[in-house]
């Protein structure tokens, strides 16, 4: 599997309680696919940058209004357009643990332009932090953190709000 590996700097969140209480729900979802969601260009400079999203299939909810059986789109972070498949690839049928927060808005100063792939902002989220996207290996007994590039021996259910599982701190 490819990890997004973020190589920046962040501030470790304590706790999975508390990154469930600066999120606005919580769930475990299945990946049925991945997808471009926006283009986000710089007004000034030109510059512009594509995000991908995840739409997952709620499978339980922690935290939140949201229905079991739902769909629901997870923007994550600008990655390589080169490993769109890949990542569709390694991800599609994975279980994960969503920790999500409102979709991002990067202000006034970028013109955005939405891919077909998202027709309800409202159900498109982002993810609260770098920890708050946890994915399951189950045949290896891992739970992985892909935009940070962690991983630690545990189940899926160790990631939620209740439980203790959190990245390794290197």
């Amino acid at each position: 599997m490819k990890m997004m590996n973020l190589n920046a700097d962040y501030q470790y969140v304590g706790s999975n309680s508390e990154l469930a209480e600066n999120s606005k729900a919580v769930v475990i979802g299945t990946v049925q696919a991945v997808f471009k969601t926006r283009e986000i260009t710089s007004k000034s400079s030109g510059i512009s940058f594509v995000t991908y999203g995840l739409q997952i299939h709620v499978d339980s909810v922690a935290k939140g209004n949201l229905k079991v059986g739902s769909l629901q789109i997870v923007e994550i972070a600008p990655v390589s357009e080169s490993l769109l498949d890949e990542l569709d690839a390694s991800l599609r049928g994975i279980e994960g643990v969503f920790y999500l927060g409102k979709l991002i808005s990067y202000g006034d100063s970028f013109n955005y332009k939405n891919y077909p792939s998202i027709s309800n902002l409202d159900s498109t989220w982002s993810i609260e932090g770098p920890e708050g996207l946890a994915i399951n290996l189950p045949e290896d007994g891992l739970v992985v953190w892909p935009l940070i590039g962690s991983s630690a021996d545990g189940s899926i259910s160790e990631a939620l709000p209740e439980g203790s599982l959190v990245p390794p701190r290197d």
